[in-house]
């Protein structure tokens, strides 16, 4: 089979396609033109594992959804939750599809789900918000409520509340650390029993991530003007800077909080870019 090896080689590395549609091409089955992202219908792991449930809802919103793909075992599973990154602006659950690391996951016993969650609507807080914009907080009670509904259906998936952990970079990795961070909300006098699942997870995954959402303390802790923060919050309220209290998670560190593993690739030295904040 006459293959080009650089392009071959980024679309492996990318995982945007699947296994089967590899092995197709090296067997002269399928000409490499036709090898590219996405072209499954039904979201599936790179070796072809199809999701166990596809679209779950967790709320009323249509982004309010999960894909999950269950190991089948004997013994309840632990279960890894991947929650995408774009800046709660952009970005989708399917950015995990036909991805190595489902497989890698369900081979070492680990359960798999890939989130989708609310964008937040002004998020160059260059207005006053209105009653009906997204806030990121919102956001990520988004993704906290899909912990919650993973954890109430455990018995019917056979997965381990106990051990329930969430990974991803940017705004997926501020996320995990929110819930690993947080003390528990889980509201155990509700009439809702989804509710009244713990929002606690066993350990994080922080890849390219911000140290708070709290970009009050972004210029002493970056080095950056304090104009910029001055200008990001002169329409914010009293009550919306109060929001701030809650999304600094570095704040809510304590001993009992999960294992962390976190990397950034951003280089420790010097003040940074104002266009390259994001990820320090």
């Amino acid at each position: 089979v006459d293959l080009h090896e650089e392009q071959f080689e980024e679309t492996i590395n990318q995982h945007n396609v699947s296994f089967s549609d590899v092995i197709d091409v090296i067997a002269g089955r399928k000409p490499l033109s036709e090898l590219s992202a996405n072209q499954n219908s039904q979201p599936q792991s790179f070796r072809g594992e199809a999701a166990t449930h596809v679209d779950y809802s967790y709320g009323e919103h249509a982004r309010n959804k999960f894909d999950i793909w269950l190991v089948d075992a004997e013994q309840p599973t632990p279960l890894v939750a991947f929650i995408h990154g774009g800046g709660f602006v952009s970005g989708d659950k399917s950015s995990l599809h036909d991805s190595l690391q489902i497989d890698t996951f369900l081979n070492r016993g680990v359960s798999v789900a890939t989130i989708n969650y609310r964008y937040q609507t002004n998020p160059n807080l260059d207005r006053p918000f209105t009653p009906n914009d997204v806030t990121v907080l919102d956001s990520i009670h988004d993704s906290m409520r899909a912990v919650q509904t993973i954890r109430h259906n455990a018995d019917a998936w056979n997965i381990d509340a106990s051990q329930l952990a969430a990974y991803c970079g940017s705004a997926g990795a501020g996320t995990a650390l929110w819930l690993g961070f947080h003390d528990d909300l889980a509201d155990t006098n509700s009439s809702d029993p989804i509710a009244r699942q713990s929002t606690r997870l066993s350990a994080v995954g922080a890849l390219n991530t911000q140290f708070t959402y709290d970009i009050r303390k972004w210029p002493a802790v970056l080095g950056i003007p304090q104009a910029w923060a001055d200008a990001q919050l002169q329409h914010l309220t009293a009550a919306e800077l109060a929001i701030l209290d809650e999304l600094d998670f570095h704040d809510m560190i304590t001993p009992d909080d999960p294992a962390v593993y976190g990397s950034n690739l951003h280089p420790n030295a010097g003040t940074p870019a104002l266009n390259d904040l994001g990820h320090i």
